[in-house]
């Protein structure tokens, strides 16, 4: 009930909320500016800035509105190169893959709807700050553990998850896929290794479906 009524005091005040998670604090400076655009560009008479000091990231930021997250991460930085050496295994040109694809990642961020663990419990992951999850959508964590959602409500939604719930934490970034639980198909996934949703677990790559 209290935090149905700081919802909606913020909303009838127009006073904003955002979370933002770093590796290094930015200065004092930093976040007042990042208050004032924030205030600006969301019309808000106040902005209210929740920190969350995290060394996983490894660097830069990244900020959560409502559901939306703005990640600018090294870690998502590094995310992605992993994705893309996992892709182009086996080619010769390793080196000028990596070197493209870090010129490439200079000053981008992601947009995602995605929240955080609120709390775990017998396989069952209760996620706040995503809205529009489906019903049976497949939420995936910063870890690349999945989840199904199995119920939601106003503030929050209850994931099943479909890992060893020990590797999550409370405060684990979730993002929504905005796909049903399924698994791919094609010729393609003939004689191929695959876990329960159809994901590779053989080292060879992605499945083209």
């Amino acid at each position: 009930m209290a935090e149905n009524f700081t919802k909606e005091f913020f909303e009838e005040n127009r006073i904003l909320k955002a979370i933002i998670h770093y590796a290094k604090r930015p200065s004092e400076g930093d976040l007042q500016e990042l208050k004032k655009i924030l205030q600006k560009t969301y019309n808000a008479t106040d902005v209210v800035l929740e920190e969350h000091q995290n060394d996983d990231i490894l660097g830069g930021y990244m900020l959560q509105i409502g559901n939306k997250v703005f990640d600018n991460t090294f870690k998502l930085t590094f995310d992605k190169l992993e994705r893309q050496l996992r892709k182009e295994k086996g080619r010769e040109d390793i080196i000028s893959i990596m070197k493209s694809d870090i010129n490439g990642f200079e000053d981008e961020f992601s947009i995602e709807e995605g929240g955080y663990v609120h709390h775990l419990h017998d396989g069952i992951a209760a996620v706040k700050g995503i809205s529009k999850a489906m019903y049976g959508e497949i939420v995936l964590f910063e870890n690349g553990l999945k989840g199904l959602v199995q119920n939601i409500d106003e503030t929050e939604i209850l994931c099943m998850v479909l890992g060893d719930e020990q590797t999550l934490t409370e405060g684990t970034r979730v993002m929504r896929t905005k796909r049903r639980a399924g698994i791919p198909v094609g010729d393609s996934i003939l004689g191929r290794v695959v876990d329960a949703l159809g994901a590779p677990i053989d080292g060879k790559g992605e499945i083209e479906a």
